[in-house]
């Protein structure tokens, strides 16, 4: 299945965006501001010659800061460790909780044939097998299990459907398309 990132709930189509999410600090780690970063794609962290990302407190954050990567280490299950420049004590650290790591499109690695950043979903219109459209990405929630993309249909109405291979049938992000293979009831909107 595609690589997962970090959730969203933009509604810009991700190619026109400059910054993709690479993963979310969820906590301090020891005392010399080391960073617990939530990441699926260490890979992005760890890419040849000086690295940097921006860190934003929320969607709307204009003026995320930036920092070098000094070192990426690997963490728990799901997670690696980041050290900053400029990010020396546990409390700076701790500051940083929650914030999402953005890094530059360009600045990421090539993904393989069929891998994509979750971000590119928000945007794309959703369809069944049939052809029948369900209605638009508008976000993506970690679950810690499948992470669920948020469809908005016609009417407004928010249908929640598992990001999950079983049930992702085909991305087709040239096309801004995702078709869906729902199991039985989960599209039963009445």
């Amino acid at each position: 299945m595609a690589r997962t990132v970090d959730s969203t709930s933009s509604t810009e189509r991700a190619d026109a965006r400059r910054d993709v999410p690479v993963g979310r600090v969820v906590a301090a780690h020891g005392l010399r501001g080391e960073l617990r970063v939530r990441s699926d794609c260490v890979d992005a962290l760890t890419g040849s010659g000086p690295l940097h990302v921006r860190l934003a407190r929320d969607e709307g954050d204009r003026e995320p800061q930036q920092y070098e990567i000094e070192e990426v280490r690997p963490g728990r299950q799901g997670e690696c460790r980041v050290t900053l420049a400029g990010i020396a004590d546990r409390g700076s650290a701790e500051a940083l909780r929650g914030c999402a790591l953005l890094m530059s499109r360009s600045d990421l690695p090539p993904l393989a044939d069929g891998e994509f950043y979750q971000v590119d979903l928000v945007g794309c219109r959703v369809e069944d097998g049939a052809g029948r459209e369900i209605g638009v990405v508008r976000g993506i929630w970690e679950t810690g299990a499948a992470d669920v993309l948020v469809i908005e249909d016609a009417a407004g109405r928010e249908i929640l459907v598992p990001a999950a291979e079983s049930v992702l049938r085909e991305v087709d992000l040239a096309g801004g398309r995702v078709v869906i293979d729902a199991p039985p009831g989960l599209l039963d909107l009445d």
